[in-house]
């Protein structure tokens, strides 16, 4: 390690010597190498933490540079996560990362997760979100996730000693169906939520009190105010609906797929019905009670919801399953 490289935050009482060799032996493990991505992991490089790990299956386009500056025109057609890593590695050498070119699924996460000290949601789907959370509760390990989208974004810290992201959110919201390129979004509400879950991971790692755990922050750029909410008492759900893997299917369970007929990729197994949600409410009566249905669609919106109208017709053995970027 370089002495100087950190020498002017380590002036700070909640840091110096000591707590520099915390950043340096930390984990952290990132989700989403997008916009929130691009904006927290220069800090994170920045301060010295030890080992970044980047997962991200997607590839630099056009309409991402003006909120992704980590990437340059001629990365075009690349990954995110391996240039974001190459990146921050010429930022700082000091720092140990490794780039993961593939989906964040249930069964890709849980082997990164147990041996991380702290984990960020930079993924911005409510999907992964729910998988990340759900995977961080079994190991009581730290939940950073951070959502932006027009002029507005959020920062919360779950998990660990607090509540998971479902005791906030138990269910996909309504409006979810939307993403930045649907709805628009400008760069700066990204950098200033991704700054944020930077500060919230340092100050966890640093075990800065008060702790962020069971603290969320809503950045609303129309109006520069930032709100702060607590869930610290925020109650378990009772029962959910987990999201699956494709390897986590077992033979006896019955994949509902509903989608259009046409949406990609096509779904190969036995014991599939097509219901696209638009008819589902007139469609459902032949499917079994007796298996686990396993409702499919590309982020898992359309399935939370079939899945909350199959709820109240009795159904009760139901998961769910993000088809988009599935290894099928």
């Amino acid at each position: 390690m370089r002495a100087d490289r950190y020498q002017t935050q380590k002036l700070l009482l909640e840091i110096g010597e000591s707590g520099q060799q915390k950043l340096a032996q930390a984990t952290v493990f990132v989700v989403g190498a997008g916009g929130l991505g691009c904006a927290l992991l220069p800090w994170l490089a920045g301060a010295g933490i030890g080992h970044i790990h980047v997962m991200d299956d997607d590839v630099i386009e056009l309409k991402n540079l003006h909120r992704q500056p980590l990437y340059h025109m001629e990365d075009l057609g690349q990954s995110k996560a391996d240039i974001a890593c190459q990146r921050l590695r010429a930022l700082n050498p000091d720092c140990q990362f490794t780039s993961h070119v593939m989906a964040a699924q249930p069964d890709t996460v849980r082997a990164l997760i147990q041996k991380s000290d702290v984990v960020i949601d930079a993924a911005d789907n409510f999907a992964t979100t729910y998988v990340l959370s759900d995977a961080c509760q079994r190991v009581q390990c730290v939940l950073v996730s951070g959502s932006s989208l027009g002029w507005e974004g959020y920062v919360g810290a779950f998990c660990g000693n607090g509540p998971s992201y479902r005791a906030v959110f138990p269910k996909i919201p309504e409006n979810s169906q939307k993403n930045c390129g649907q709805a628009g979004i400008v760069g700066p509400v990204v950098a200033v939520i991704g700054s944020v879950m930077a500060q919230f991971c340092l100050s966890l790692l640093l075990d800065i009190t008060p702790s962020p755990v069971g603290e969320l922050r809503r950045w609303d750029a129309r109006v520069m105010q930032m709100r702060h909410f607590s869930f610290r008492d925020a109650e378990e759900p009772s029962h959910f609906w987990p999201f699956l893997a494709w390897s986590e299917l077992r033979d006896d369970d019955v994949v509902v797929d509903v989608r259009l007929l046409d949406e990609k990729p096509t779904l190969e197994r036995a014991k599939l019905y097509q219901k696209p949600l638009p008819e589902f409410e007139k469609s459902y009566d032949d499917l079994p009670q007796d298996r686990r249905l396993v409702i499919c669609c590309q982020t898992g919106v359309r399935a939370s919801k079939a899945a909350s109208f199959l709820a109240g017709k009795g159904y009760t053995n139901i998961a769910l399953m993000a088809v988009a970027k599935q290894p099928l």
